[in-house]
């Protein structure tokens, strides 16, 4: 009986187990909620690089980051196999997992308190807490937060909701500018055209008869140089030409000029005048003889005597034993041929007067009375190839000092 107790090695070798065996899951599993054994788990080939639910196995796999899952959590309502209609079924929300935040970095710890190598291997071993969690619940602050805006958007809400009653009034205002501006501008130019130009009123001032510029630049008569008188030699008569030596004396007389004022003769173009022109022109019966003994130059003076305008002609000789016979021949009608140059009216005879020597300054005139209470004569002298001619004693006299004859 002792040798049927006793157990003796079998001679039949034993068959290895298949190490994949034990990690088929089959549906009877799933359903029942039964895992896979840990002497299972264990008895894993180390070779097999991915092993379930266990953070054994290769090297490489294993890792700080997987945390092992705990058995409990590997229920039954996981399994797909006990959803009868996913179609009719919601889905439940999945959480999603958090972690922790990492940890700070230790200080470093002396050598005498360091662990050993089997105490820092089992520390790299042993695996992160792996859990899941909801989001923190808000605090107070955050809650106040959250109030705040809300009650702004509140406050917003109504200005939005009226935006249209915001338009109407932004329009009525900027038409109320408008008009404004509008009525001012209108008002301001209405005052401008209101208001009237001050008119002043200058207090008459006294004549000042000695100092008169306006009348001497108007007439550009001057004592000292000879003065302008033109004649448009077209339309102009004897009777014009006249009247303008009337009016220049009367000029001289209102200037208070004295002395001789010599005028030289143009046309309407600035042009000298010829004498035999201006004989024709102004109605002198000169001869033809004695004009032609003259040169064509000429001046015409006006001098005062007493009140009175009188008129002196001076021209030149060009040949003059020619021009002494022909003076001599006409000096009876020498009068009736200047008689133009009178400017004063008389009756008096201009014919067959008898004329008379002179002197003056020691030298030979000759002269004939003609209306002796106006003081009219003529009187005449040569003076350097000068013949000079006036109308009057001083006249003659006044000229003949001013040339230095």
């Amino acid at each position: 009986m002792d040798w049927f107790k006793q157990k003796k090695a079998s001679t039949i070798p034993s068959r290895p187990a298949d190490p994949l065996q034990n990690l088929i899951r089959t549906m009877e599993d799933d359903l029942s909620g039964r895992g896979i054994s840990a002497d299972a788990a264990r008895a894993a080939d180390s070779s097999v690089s991915f092993h379930p639910n266990t953070t054994g196995g290769a090297p490489f796999f294993t890792a700080p980051g997987v945390t092992e899952v705990d058995a409990e959590s590997n229920d039954r309502s996981g399994s797909p196999f006990l959803r009868e209609s996913i179609g009719n079924t919601a889905v439940p929300p999945v959480e999603l997992p958090v972690f922790d935040p990492p940890l700070a970095r230790p200080a470093a710890v002396p050598s005498s308190e360091r662990p050993g190598p089997s105490e820092v291997a089992s520390q790299e071993s042993s695996p992160v807490a792996f859990r899941t969690s909801t989001l923190p619940a808000a605090g107070p602050s955050f809650r106040a937060s959250l109030s705040s805006l809300s009650a702004f958007l509140q406050a917003l809400k109504p200005i939005f909701r009226d935006r249209k009653i915001l338009l109407v009034i932004s329009i009525a205002v900027t038409l109320l500018l408008i008009i404004l501006a509008f009525g001012t501008y209108f008002w301001w130019q209405s005052n401008i055209s209101m208001v009237k130009p001050e008119v002043r009123v200058e207090s008459p001032s006294l004549p000042q008869p000695a100092i008169q510029p306006e009348l001497a630049s108007q007439t550009r008569y001057f004592s000292d140089q000879p003065n302008i008188l033109s004649f448009d030699t077209e339309t102009v008569t004897a009777e014009q030409i006249q009247s303008a030596l009337l009016q220049a004396g009367d000029l001289i007389r209102k200037d208070s000029l004295s002395g001789p004022i010599e005028f030289l003769v143009r046309d309407q173009k600035l042009n000298p005048l010829a004498l035999s022109r201006f004989a024709y022109l102004a109605k002198l019966n000169v001869s033809a003889d004695l004009l032609s003994t003259l040169d064509e130059s000429f001046s015409l003076y006006i001098f005062m005597d007493s009140g009175r305008p009188r008129i002196v002609l001076v021209a030149s000789i060009k040949d003059i034993p020619a021009f002494e016979a022909g003076l001599k021949k006409n000096e009876k009608d020498l009068a009736l041929a200047v008689a133009p140059l009178f400017l004063d009216v008389t009756t008096a005879p201009k014919t067959n007067l008898t004329f008379r020597d002179g002197s003056y300054l020691g030298r030979p005139v000759r002269f004939a009375n003609i209306d002796p209470a106006l003081g009219l004569s003529v009187d005449y002298a040569v003076r350097d190839q000068q013949w000079v001619l006036g109308t009057s004693k001083d006249s003659l006299r006044s000229v003949l000092d001013k040339n230095g004859l």
